[in-house]
């Protein structure tokens, strides 16, 4: 799951300020799984059905693990979190991650993603060994997907941070999409917005259950939840 969050979402990344009362609940396709994003200002909540024992939540600028162990929630801060992940996948790498954004130039064509009406834009990019990609993204202006755009901007941001990775590629993105008040709704057969509601999450959706946990280096990476 690290590779598509640090890879997909930060073709996504940007840094426009979420307006504080900016609330929605979406389902993505990222890469061949789905997730739900939860979200109200700038806390959000991101659910992996049948990839995760746990899900993210991000608040006060925070991202942080929650899992269930033993029946009682175990919370991991962001660095923790990027640490055990990164032992998990490291043999996996991510050959394509974007090094330097190209262009992203409109291509004519129209189309309505999970709704709303996009722009079908080519997307061109550098991978961190210099070869160039190519893709096919939808870019929309409506305030919504700028909202959830901006919440999947700043969850890539803060896996980079905490995993002390550069950021100058966000920093293409996010000036690109600046240019463009847009948001991102689909972006080849990586990603893509099923279904974007402004109604709030649930009450309690987004609460910390419990405080970070210690050094949590020796919890075993395949414990199962309880």
């Amino acid at each position: 799951m690290k590779r598509w969050f640090a890879c997909v979402l930060l073709v996504l990344g940007w840094a426009v300020q979420v307006d504080a009362l900016a609330a929605g609940v979406a389902t993505v396709k990222i890469g061949g799984q789905t997730v739900t994003v939860s979200f109200v200002g700038q806390d959000a909540r991101v659910d992996m059905p049948g990839t995760s024992p746990g899900y993210l939540l991000m608040r006060g600028g925070r991202l942080y693990m929650v899992m269930q162990v033993a029946g009682q929630p175990l919370v991991m801060d962001g660095a923790m979190l990027t640490r055990m992940m990164s032992r998990r996948a490291k043999a996996q790498g991510s050959p394509d991650m974007i090094g330097s954004l190209i262009r992203l130039e409109p291509v004519g064509p129209k189309e309505t993603v999970a709704g709303f009406p996009g722009q079908v834009y080519e997307a061109a990019y550098r991978d961190e060994q210099g070869r160039e990609h190519t893709g096919r993204a939808v870019l929309g202006t409506q305030p919504e997907v700028q909202d959830l755009t901006e919440i999947l901007g700043q969850l890539a941001l803060l896996f980079q941070a905490a995993a002390g990775q550069p950021q100058a590629a966000v920093q293409q993105v996010v000036d690109a999409l600046h240019e463009r008040d847009a948001g991102l709704l689909a972006y080849g057969d990586q990603f893509r917005v099923e279904l974007l509601k402004t109604t709030p999450p649930a009450p309690g959706t987004l609460d910390m259950p419990a405080p970070p946990s210690p050094d949590l280096s020796q919890i075993p990476l395949g414990l199962p939840p309880q």
